[in-house]
Parts: structure tokens; C-alpha cells; sequence
């Protein structure tokens, strides 16, 4: 799966907050809100909300969707989204790059069985989804044989 990973500069509202000092700060989060972009940012123990006024995060939800949350690297906020052509088009004037990258897509029953079945074993699944030992068993095993053929 195609990836961009994008670096952009902080706007005004978000230096200003954050009284124009980027470093140590650890990205807690976004929301939407009356089309503006509220970030949260954590600094020790102080936690920070930024309004975004045509924040390009609303630009980039738009066209793609995020892959990981956004981060705070070196003074450059730090976005990572799906690849899409439009999102290509949308970005031809910023610096960017393009990666390749593995996902390992299970089901929503496999997700929940895997994480059963490290915290109780296959009792846990069995009970936790309501079928047989046997059907857990099979379930665990396809989830995890194909998480290590995507690793792999």
C-alpha cells in the first residue's frame, strides 16, 4: 500500500499557542469542529489546544484519509496518509515522499479474537465470541498465519 508522508511547518495559530516553541511536544490528537481543526498537544504535563483556522489538515481529509496519527518531528508536524492521485495533484508544490507499506488486514472478528486470545487463550475466545473451542482455534490460527505471511 502506497503511502505520503508529508512535513509541513506549524501555522501562526499553532506556533502562537504553543508560544512558538515546537520542541518536546507530543501530538495527543485532533478534532473536528465547526470546519476548524482542533489539535492536541501535550508537554510534559501542560496540554495544549490549537484552533486551526484552514488548517491543510482539512484539506488532506478531503482527498485521503490518515494511515497514523500525525506527529511533531523536528518542528514539522508530520502527516501520513493514504495515497490517492488527488491527494498527488493537491500536494505537487510541497515537499513530500511516497512509501510503500505493509498492512496487515483482519477482520474485525479476527482483531477481536487475537486480542482474546492474549489475554485469556483460546477459553477466552471461545467464550468471548460465543463459539467452540475448535472454531477459536481455527480462528487464531488463520488470524496469525496471516500476520506472519504479511511480515514475513
Amino acid at each position: 500500500m502506497r503511502v505520503i508522508i508529508l512535513r509541513e511547518k506549524p501555522c501562526k495559530y499553532f506556533l502562537e499557542t504553543v508560544e512558538n516553541n515546537v520542541e518536546n511536544l507530543e501530538y495527543v490528537g485532533f478534532s473536528v469542529y465547526g470546519g476548524k481543526i482542533i489539535h492536541y498537544l501535550r508537554r510534559g504535563k501542560v496540554l495544549y489546544r490549537v484552533t486551526c483556522r484552514g488548517c491543510v489538515l482539512t484539506e488532506l481529509l478531503k482527498r485521503s484519509a490518515l494511515v497514523d496519527m500525525p506527529r511533531v518531528d523536528e518542528g514539522h508536524i508530520v502527516f501520513t496518509l493514504l495515497y490517492t492521485p488527488g491527494l498527488e495533484k493537491m500536494l505537487r508544490h510541497r515537499i513530500y515522499t511516497v512509501e510503500e507499506r505493509k498492512f496487515i488486514r483482519l477482520s474485525a472478528k479476527q482483531r477481536k479474537a487475537l486480542r482474546l486470545f492474549a489475554e485469556g487463550g483460546l477459553s477466552a475466545v471461545a467464550s468471548g465470541l460465543g463459539i467452540s473451542k475448535s472454531a477459536a482455534c481455527r480462528l487464531v490460527k488463520r488470524a496469525l498465519e496471516k500476520t506472519i505471511r504479511l511480515l514475513g
